[in-house]
């Protein structure tokens, strides 16, 4: 399974979000304490701003990183065997392309619906 992240450009040690190519999505944050990964049930349908609204409504779960004030591996493979536990193989790609190439996969199958 491809995925990417995104490094929040002010806070690229404590904010980031985990994109799959198969619309999983992922959060990490920093609570003022400590890191929190907020992982997604739902997928999205199209990558962008108002996907939040909707995976809000949806169901999450939050992991506490009590210990943790930087993101790591750890709570990357954490988020990433959440999203997808069946999955093998992780392989980290770009994120801009992955993100064009899933909208662009996705306002496809709408057309042909």
């Amino acid at each position: 399974m491809r995925y990417s992240i995104y490094y929040e450009e002010d806070a690229p040690t404590t904010e980031a979000t985990i994109f799959l190519e198969d619309g999983g999505i992922a959060t990490i944050h920093h609570n003022e304490e400590h890191l929190l990964t907020t992982m997604y049930q739902d997928k999205v349908e199209i990558f962008g701003g108002e996907m939040w609204e909707v995976l809000g409504e949806g169901k999450s779960y939050c992991k506490p990183w009590r210990k943790k004030q930087t993101i790591d591996q750890e709570i990357i493979d954490h988020a990433l065997d959440w999203l997808c536990p069946f999955c093998e193989e992780f392989i980290h790609v770009e994120f801009y392309n992955l993100v064009s190439e899933y909208n662009h996969n996705q306002l496809k199958k709408q057309a042909d619906l």
